[in-house]
């Protein structure tokens, strides 16, 4: 946490750790994009996909995780 005052205009990016994702997803047994955005609110975008896609359960193991982050 840090406090700063700006005057004029400013534009701030953050980025995602895809590795510290992968295991906060996988530990918190996130599988709805609405839990994942609460848990990481620097994102604007969430998209979870099942591969194959009738597979609909939580991957068993972290590796089978995969976090792209844009």
């Amino acid at each position: 946490d840090f406090k700063i005052q700006v005057t004029g205009i400013a534009e701030f990016a953050g980025d995602i750790d895809g590795e510290i994702a992968r295991k906060k997803i996988f530990e918190k047994k996130l599988k709805k994009s609405s839990s994942i955005l609460e848990a990481f609110p620097v994102s604007s975008l969430v998209k979870v996909r099942f591969h194959p896609f009738w597979l609909r359960s939580f991957p068993d193991k972290e590796e089978r995780i995969a976090v792209k982050v844009n």
